[in-house]
């Protein structure tokens, strides 16, 4: 029973040979056909066209941020897939500054698509101007499901490099000066310099050195040494100073101080100096704020009154003494007499007292005399042959020696209408 059933299922018949032997023909017909269009399509695949775009997002002092952007276009009417695709950039002399890995992605057949990523990254060489991107990696074809293909990638590049230790901005500089003291050979100044970073970086600045010039170039004064320090990005520093400037400072129309140093900056690891230049325009001081803000200068007006027969003899004597380490001159001194009934006022004479130098710690006097005719003395008034009081009214200028700025000097004294009496007046 086994063995005629054996027989039976081995037995084909001549129909079934055919058909079998036409299906194995037309099999391999089609999988050489369908192979052979296969070949033709993969030999026909067009490259996909790459750029990438690397814009620095931030600068410090370890690394750099980096905006990297990726666009892949897929001219084939079939899909392809990126794989382990990796970011490469030189200097201009072929070392290797970074190395980035992007993510894998797909691009439909037709179609473009960009890839976004933000990468920290500490460089791994010298920056130049000169910067070169290539890219590498798997892309894959997809077709039909059952064959893929390895494909190459052309890079381009949207900018030839860049200099990124160049995106270092110089500070902005602020001063404030105040005059303190006088001195023998000047006044002695003070002040504070603002070092505004506006990099998002600290920078460094050292090697500061000033002086203080006039219109044309000409040093008048010097400031001390001033020690540097770090800026860190986004502040500002205040340095401290000292200095001394000569006399003729009252003079002159323009002052500068002039301002150099040197600034530094660290980025991704590689550090760069800068030259730092700075000139600041400061207006003439005054010397009137200079000696406010000092010893106050001591002022006396006398008046001494002596009958004459042709009318009263006024002797004026003015005296000031000089608290300063420098000689004081005073000129263009006038002093006028008032009668004074009330609120009722009238000038009875005048007389210029001659210019006197005060030298330190010193006082001097300057004189002068005035006859007051008795008639213009008693019927000045208002039904009264006596005033309420006599004043003296003093105008001049004075000034340190040597300075042309002059300040103007006004002093008023009051006297008795008591003749015989001195009396005296000081601030």
């Amino acid at each position: 029973m086994d063995k005629n059933l054996s027989t039976t299922q081995m037995h084909i018949s001549p129909r079934m040979r055919l058909l079998l032997a036409i299906i194995i023909i037309v099999v391999f017909i089609a999988e050489v056909v369908t192979g052979y269009l296969l070949l033709s399509v993969v030999q026909d695949i067009q490259m996909p066209q790459a750029t990438i775009r690397m814009n620095i997002e931030n600068l410090t002092a370890s690394d750099v941020s980096l905006n990297i952007s990726f666009e892949i276009t897929n001219p084939n009417s079939f899909d392809i897939d990126l794989s382990t695709i990796q970011v490469s950039s030189t200097n201009q002399h072929g070392t290797t500054l970074l190395t980035l890995n992007l993510s894998a992605a797909s691009i439909p057949a037709h179609t473009q698509r960009t890839i976004e990523e933000h990468k920290t990254i500490g460089l791994q060489a010298p920056l130049t101007d000169t910067i070169t991107t290539m890219l590498s990696g798997t892309v894959t074809a997809r077709f039909f499901g059952i064959i893929t293909k390895q494909l190459p990638v052309t890079i381009h590049i949207i900018t030839s490099g860049v200099d990124i230790i160049n995106t270092i901005t110089i500070p902005a500089i602020q001063m404030d000066v105040h005059l303190r003291e006088l001195t023998k050979t000047g006044v002695t100044i003070s002040g504070s310099i603002g070092i505004k970073n506006s990099n998002f970086i600290d920078i460094t600045v050292e090697n500061i050195t000033a002086s203080v010039q006039n219109a044309s170039g000409q040093q008048i004064g010097s400031i001390d040494s001033i020690s540097g320090g770090v800026v860190a990005g986004r502040h500002t520093l205040t340095l401290a100073f000292t200095g001394t400037v000569g006399y003729e400072v009252f003079d002159i129309q323009e002052t500068h101080i002039l301002l150099q140093a040197t600034v530094g900056g660290t980025i991704a690891g590689f550090s760069k100096t800068l030259p730092l230049s700075a000139e600041l325009s400061l207006p003439v001081p005054s010397l009137q704020d200079l000696l406010n803000s000092t010893t106050p200068v001591e002022i006396s007006l006398f008046g001494a009154f002596k009958l004459r027969p042709s009318g009263v003899l006024v002797n004026i004597t003015f005296e000031i003494t000089n608290p300063y380490v420098i000689d004081l001159y005073t000129n263009d001194l006038v002093v006028k007499v008032w009668r004074v009934d009330q609120n009722i006022s009238h000038v009875l004479g005048s007389v210029p007292l001659k210019p006197c130098i005060s030298s330190t710690n010193e006082s001097s006097c300057s004189y002068g005399e005035i006859i007051i005719p008795y008639r213009k003395l008693f019927f000045s008034g208002v039904h009264r042959l006596l005033p309420t009081y006599f004043e003296l009214d003093l105008l001049g200028n004075f000034s340190l020696a040597g300075i042309n700025q002059k300040l103007p000097l006004s002093f008023n004294a009051f006297l008795s209408p008591h003749l015989l009496r001195k009396t005296t007046t000081t601030p």
